[in-house]
């Protein structure tokens, strides 16, 4: 039976504890900064497209009014997107209920040409895109605005899912978690390349720099590489969260994923001057390489791993053809040669380093993650969004892209 060969394990290990110490190294240097920007109260219009929410909507704009921010500087703009239910109804009762709320209404277009056209219709210097589904902490705005540096074009922060009663929901939960400290490390680079469900933007970017792609599936992606790549910073804002609602399905996972996975695919090669670009620092010699690689080591170690076990069944069915009888035999000599093989060795200290990792995340954010949780992420749902990548990469291969 064909074997990886052991320069290729190796080099995965390699890999593997390489970003881990590098980000060791980032988060030690980052307790020690201390963060001197004064906050402006800035005005703010948050740009809200809005399709077929009718459930959500209205938790969405009474987390807007129950912050903790002078709400004379909040402005909003819900872009009605075509929807077919009762979504206008209820967002019109809204602009009524409320000061302060434009509601616009058009042929659905999706959701980049609607924060495009909300934008346009947007006065204050900042804007805050905010999907119709995610809810504000009290405190997120506050948190957000002194992060705005000169050279800072947009902030954004951590998300929690709102819905965490399936299986399927926690471990997305604890999947959130584990990105959001990612994204705190490399934000510390400056290197953050992502601008997700709740950013705030300085409306000039759009007017120097043009608006979201309205034909990217991943727009929010796009325009974080959009700004890294004019050399302007993404903010991040870890001491509060923004909420969202994530698949409660596999069918509902499968086809947000295969989105997002052909929508970063598509990003990475429209963006790929920036790997491994000098004039892009961290951000192309690291943070965009690493990121790539990972997506194909993971795809590339389940697929080996389904030929081994197809192989090994194959085997041992052949064997049992010609009269082979399984026996459970013990040799002390052989499990020590076995125990003290360097990859089990290697492997050993990765799940050391997973588990302290683990406690890491849960203690810095303020997290109550489920060990049995993280244990299924890793041994199961990891290798399901493995499977996700190799379709959305078939799929980008062949240039078939994938639905909303």
């Amino acid at each position: 039976m064909w074997q990886l060969p052991p320069f290729v394990i190796y080099c995965i290990f390699f890999l593997d504890f390489f970003v881990a110490f590098f980000f060791l190294i980032i988060f030690i240097k980052a307790k020690f900064r201390v963060n001197e920007h004064k906050a402006k109260e800035f005005e703010i219009t948050f740009i809200i497209p809005a399709f077929n929410c009718e459930k959500i909507i209205e938790k969405t704009i009474e987390s807007i009014k129950k912050a903790r921010y002078n709400q004379n500087k909040i402005k909003i703009i819900i872009v009605n997107d075509g929807s077919t239910d009762n979504t206008l109804n209820v967002i019109s009762k809204l602009a009524e209920k409320y000061k302060g709320i434009k509601v616009f209404s058009k042929k659905n277009s999706g959701k980049a040409d609607s924060l495009n056209f909300g934008i346009k219709k947007a006065g204050t210097e900042l804007v805050a895109v905010l999907d119709a589904d995610t809810l504000l902490r009290e405190d997120l705005i506050e948190k957000t605005m002194p992060l705005f540096s000169e050279n800072t074009a947009a902030v954004t922060s951590r998300l929690k899912p709102i819905n965490n009663s399936r299986l399927i929901e926690k471990l997305q939960d604890v999947e959130y978690t584990f990105s959001g400290f990612y994204r705190l490390m490399i934000g510390n680079l400056n290197s953050l390349p992502v601008a997700p469900a709740f950013t705030v933007f300085r409306r000039k970017f759009f007017l120097d720099y043009g608006y979201f792609d309205k034909d990217n599936l991943t727009e929010d992606l796009e325009m974080g590489l959009r700004i890294q790549s004019e050399h302007y910073n993404v903010g991040y804002a870890t001491s509060s969260y923004a909420m969202t609602e994530v698949p409660d399905t596999f069918k509902k996972l499968l086809k947000q994923r295969l989105r997002w996975g052909y929508g970063t695919l598509y990003n990475y090669n429209k963006y790929r001057r920036l790997f491994f670009n000098r004039r892009y620092g961290d951000l192309g010699f690291f943070v965009l390489p690493t990121a790539f690689l990972s997506i194909l080591v993971i795809s590339l170690v389940f697929l080996f791993g389904i030929y081994t076990i197809f192989s090994w069944i194959v085997e041992h069915l052949q064997m049992l053809s010609v009269g082979w009888l399984f026996t459970l035999e013990f040799n002390a000599s052989q499990i020590l040669i076995y125990m003290t093989d360097l990859k089990i060795i290697l492997f050993a200290f990765a799940v050391v380093l997973g588990l302290a990792s683990f406690f890491l995340v849960n203690y810095e954010l303020k997290e109550k993650l489920k060990i049995r949780y993280y244990f299924l992420y890793f041994t199961v749902y990891l290798w399901t969004l493995a499977i996700f990548y190799i379709i959305s990469l078939f799929y980008f291969i062949i240039k078939k892209k994938p639905k909303w």
